[in-house]
């Protein structure tokens, strides 16, 4: 003799469809995933509140981090949510969090680190009023050794003037 399979007493919380035996959940799998869903795209409302799309530009994010008390990701999604930053960097939102983070490298560095181009690092600092400060080290030709001399430099050569003025 063979048995029909009864059905689950168990009801989704949210659909009030039937759950699978298997499922050790309150939600079904469709709503499961729609909930997950929801809770990913409204990240980005509970974020900072009262930015100015003039202080991006006349601030920087960084100034905005520091006067809202905030950190680069919900700044990021502030920024985004409120249609300061434009909508098609969305989808780069946690590189941009990371560019925030990885202010003091270059632009070659922190795009080998990002694994983007030097022109996308530079156009999307720019975006954000991140600024990286020029080297104020002398380049290595022109360093003087353990003992204060020039070691690489023939006798009477001097260091020329821009070089000792960075």
């Amino acid at each position: 003799m063979t048995s029909t399979p009864q059905a689950s007493s168990r009801l989704c919380q949210r659909c009030s469809c039937h759950l699978a035996r298997d499922n050790a959940e309150h939600l079904c799998s469709p709503c499961t995933r729609r909930v997950s869903r929801q809770r990913w795209a409204s990240a980005s409302t509970q974020v900072v509140d009262n930015v100015h799309p003039g202080e991006l530009e006349e601030y920087g994010i960084a100034a905005l981090i520091d006067r809202h008390h905030s950190n680069p990701a919900s700044m990021v999604a502030s920024l985004l949510a409120s249609g300061i930053l434009p909508r098609h960097l969305r989808r780069y939102e946690s590189l941009l969090v990371r560019l925030c983070d990885l202010g003091h490298l270059s632009h070659s560095a922190a795009a080998r680190e990002l694994r983007l181009t030097r022109w996308t690092v530079a156009a999307w600092r720019q975006r954000l009023g991140l600024t990286v400060t020029a080297r104020t080290t002398p380049s290595s030709r022109y360093r003087l050794d353990s003992a204060g001399e020039q070691p690489d430099r023939a006798a009477g050569q001097s260091i020329p003037e821009e070089v000792i003025q960075r």
